[in-house]
């Protein structure tokens, strides 16, 4: 009875394996049916991690959402302040980073220095939004 269960189980682990493979996350067949653009391995490993990176910055600016006051400054111009409400203004870096990584991906211009690229512009905004506290 043991071994059946037992036998059961790694079966289950087995098929559920095959069936990830099979439905896995593959980035190049992503990219085809959504943008319509052909990458290479490389490109499709290197469009993974950008993305995976914005999705870290939504991450990221949903929690500071709760920590930030009801308006933030936006843009400072000759002593006047534009403000928005926070509930938008917590979006716009993160949404201008997907932007900024869907056209690299059209263009098939990626590189490891975008990657480092949108880690320091994680940090960067980690920070913005840390002193608006």
């Amino acid at each position: 009875m043991v071994r059946l269960a037992r036998a059961g189980k790694d079966d289950f682990v087995n098929r559920f394996g095959e069936d990830f493979k099979m439905r896995g996350f593959d980035m190049q067949k992503l990219v085809k049916q959504i943008l319509g653009v052909n990458l290479n391995k490389e490109q499709a490993s290197l469009a993974t991690i950008n993305l995976g990176v914005t999705l870290v910055m939504f991450l990221v600016a949903g929690a500071m959402l709760f920590f930030l006051p009801e308006q933030m400054s936006f843009w400072s111009s000759n002593g006047v302040d534009y403000t928005v409400p926070s509930v938008f203004g917590v979006w716009a870096l993160p949404l201008l980073a997907l932007v900024f990584n869907i056209i690299l991906i059209l263009q098939k211009r990626m590189s490891r220095v975008h990657c480092f690229m949108f880690l320091g512009y994680l940090v960067i905004m980690v920070v913005a939004y840390a002193m608006m506290m």
